[in-house]
């Protein structure tokens, strides 16, 4: 992972410049495992849900198929 350039500022302000909120249903932002220590803070800075998965493309869909 890119250092400071991937922060939790960053992805605060996209979702809100993007209008992310207002495109889907959920407030859930799936991150990969590298980026675990923003979670917490995305989850402030949002206020969306935030969970981890592993670090490969399979931890995903893993994940995208207990979600429902």
């Amino acid at each position: 992972m890119a250092e400071r350039k991937f922060t939790d500022e960053k992805v605060a302000d996209a979702i809100k410049e993007n209008r992310i909120k207002s495109k889907v249903k959920h407030k859930i932002l799936i991150i990969l495992g590298r980026a675990t220590r923003l979670s917490g803070e995305i989850e402030k800075l949002t206020v969306w849900k935030v969970p981890v998965v592993s670090m490969d493309s399979f931890g995903i869909q893993v994940f995208a198929r207990k979600m429902g």
